[in-house]
């Protein structure tokens, strides 16, 4: 007797959730801001998951590099139930609906096997970011073939074409940048792609360049730092201290606050800008780091999310912050 496809993904999302805990994107630890520990940015991937650099191009990457970006989404050959076993009804439903009119799309959802080579808690992650956020398409559409990269790319034609993610939030000295651009998605950082573990340096890029008025440092710049001062942890992201260690050489003043709504509100209206160290709940399961970037006339806080544009395309209640936040990281021009 043949099993309904819904019962059948309840069990293989069980199966997921106990051998592999909670598979989602995250960027930070869910210890309390009150610790005197260092806070991390970025979830732990379970050690079990081993990043291999050294197979950067196998002949089956360079196989897919040249290929047409084109494909079939034919249920003769089970590429929708191998999605839905994946990512659930409801993230399939998206990824199909964008391939569509998008043949990067397309491609993606007819070989989601070609995502499973660093294993499957990557391999479920990029496919949610491609179903999730439009945006990264293009990024996730070439990432069997260029990743892990050595090294950042500096060519321009590779950056995010989302200048100004919303036209309806208002726009400040804070520059929108992606953790998932494809200048340095590819490179490692914490074990894992840039594109999922480097909400940290890609939040401090977009405060230091806000402040500074410059773009002389990136977000792969930061990584590269956050790597070298001992602030990056195997499998945990950037530690939340690196922040306040590293501001003064970069010009600027860093503090930690509590994550309370008249602290956001109070800081941005003296111009300054915060990263919020999220805690499990709305934004995120295992934890996430974004900017606050200012304040709408009414009082809304400016999010410049570094994982999401459809986040940064809306405006947030600051109490709202406050209460999904364990930390808040100050940053003034020193």
């Amino acid at each position: 007797m043949a099993v309904p496809i819904g019962i059948a993904v309840i069990v293989v999302i069980v199966l997921l959730v106990a051998i592999f805990g909670v598979i989602s994107p995250s960027c930070s630890s869910s210890t309390p801001a009150t610790q005197t520990t260092p806070v991390s940015s970025e979830a732990a991937t379970p050690t079990g998951i081993v990043h291999t650099v050294v197979e950067a191009k196998t002949a089956k990457q360079a196989e897919i590099e040249g290929a047409s970006q084109t494909g079939s989404l034919d249920t003769s050959n089970n590429k929708i139930e191998a999605l839905v076993s994946l990512l659930g009804e409801e993230e399939t439903a998206k990824l199909v609906a964008q391939a569509k009119t998008n043949p990067d799309a397309l491609w993606i959802a007819a070989h989601p096997d070609e995502y499973a080579f660093d294993g499957i808690e990557i391999q479920y992650k990029i496919l949610k970011l491609a179903a999730d956020e439009p945006a990264s398409i293009q990024y996730v559409r070439e990432f069997p073939a260029k990743y892990p990269a050595s090294e950042a790319s500096d060519d321009k034609s590779l950056a995010m074409d989302v200048a100004s993610p919303s036209s309806t939030v208002p726009t400040t000295f804070v520059p929108h940048l992606y953790q998932w651009d494809r200048r340095w998605a590819y490179t490692v950082f914490s074990s894992a792609t840039f594109g999922l573990t480097g909400c940290g340096p890609t939040s401090l890029a977009m405060v230091y360049q806000g402040l500074n008025r410059t773009v002389d440092r990136t977000p792969h710049d930061m990584a590269v730092l956050a790597e070298e001062r001992g602030f990056m942890s195997e499998y945990n992201g950037t530690d939340g201290t690196f922040f306040t260690s590293i501001a003064g050489e970069l010009g600027l003043n860093c503090w930690e606050a509590y994550p309370d709504a008249s602290n956001i509100v109070e800081e941005l209206s003296a111009g300054n800008v915060i990263i919020a160290n999220l805690a499990p709940g709305y934004f995120t399961v295992g934890g996430h780091f974004f900017v606050l970037a200012g304040l709408t006339d009414d009082g809304k806080v400016i999010v410049n999310d570094p994982y999401s544009v459809v986040r940064s395309s809306t405006v947030w209640e600051a109490d709202f912050i406050a209460s999904e936040s364990m930390a808040l990281y100050v940053f003034s021009k020193a």
